[in-house]
């Protein structure tokens, strides 16, 4: 089955403490799985421990099958403490769009989403801006995906919204 790129799309979070539950034959019409949920660390790189529990080979054979998506979220509820501290770090920010693209051709991942709750203040929204642009650059050459989860209040910049 091939999705078109402007098609409805049926996507679904699997979070790590679920993942031994994970039943291929069960998901067979979605489009879009993501794997919930690794975190920044406060140096910019990614805080792997969570993906330990899942069957990743599992998830990429899967994935080849049925032809899905594979998406890795980043952050989440208690999993962005750091976001704020690499956002606004050009350093920090260039240290995680180079570990995050790296992550994803390594373990197949057909992208990430964001998942940041919740940036506070002009500079942390600033910096999700730019933070948004960096990864978008890096991650057309090898057609990755970029999404975001926000909360409708949230307050971005129009480049946020761009990338």
């Amino acid at each position: 089955r091939t999705v078109a790129k402007d098609s409805f799309r049926v996507a679904a979070y699997l979070p790590e403490y679920h993942a031994n539950e994970f039943e291929p034959r069960l998901s067979r019409l979605l489009t879009d799985l993501i794997v919930f949920s690794v975190e920044p660390t406060e140096a910019g790189s990614i805080n792997r421990a969570r993906l330990a529990k899942f069957d990743l080979p599992k998830l990429r054979e899967w994935k080849t099958k049925e032809r899905v998506r594979l998406i890795l979220c980043i952050g989440g509820w208690e999993r962005s403490k750091h976001f704020a501290t690499v956002a606004t770090s050009a350093e920090k920010r260039q240290a995680f769009v180079k570990e995050v693209v790296r992550l994803c051709l390594d373990e197949r991942f057909d992208g990430i989403d964001l998942d940041w709750e919740h940036p506070q203040g002009a500079a942390e929204q600033q910096g999700y801006g730019q933070l948004l642009t960096e990864l978008r650059a890096a991650f057309q050459p090898h057609g990755l995906l970029l999404s975001v989860t926000i909360a409708g209040w949230q307050k971005l910049p129009k480049e946020a919204f761009a990338a």
